[in-house]
């Protein structure tokens, strides 16, 4: 069963992420493997919260942030503002996926230790 891009529905938004100066442990609970495919392993790539959240979470390789993963450095905590795609071939169905995820704003970067990563985040 195949795609059609003109029957699909695309759908933007735009979010701003805090991406933490640190990046996650590989460690196999925070591997997630399996979803909506069943096939495949997703890596921990960032600890990343959006603007208005005190809560980090881990953001997985299958949404590499284009533009920005050539930049991150190690020990800088940075604002940036992305740009999701998402699309579905059914708009009446809730579910979706995205397609692509690309930096449009790198608002600042800051050496400095984040704080509040919950340790299970962390490398031992």
């Amino acid at each position: 069963m195949g795609c059609d891009d003109k029957n699909d529905s695309v759908r933007e938004e735009q979010q701003t992420l805090i991406i933490a100066s640190v990046l996650p442990a590989q460690k196999e609970s925070l591997v997630l493997v399996g979803g909506s495919s069943g096939e495949g392993v997703w890596n921990p790539l960032y600890i990343c919260k959006n603007e208005d959240s005190a809560d980090w979470r881990i953001w997985h390789t299958d949404f590499r942030i284009r533009g920005f993963d050539e930049i991150y450095e190690e020990g800088y905590e940075y604002r940036i503002r992305i740009r999701i795609r998402y699309w579905q071939a059914d708009p009446a169905i809730a579910d979706h996926n995205p397609r692509n995820c690309d930096l449009v704003e790198l608002i600042s970067k800051e050496k400095k230790d984040s704080q509040h990563i919950p340790s299970e985040f962390l490398a031992d």
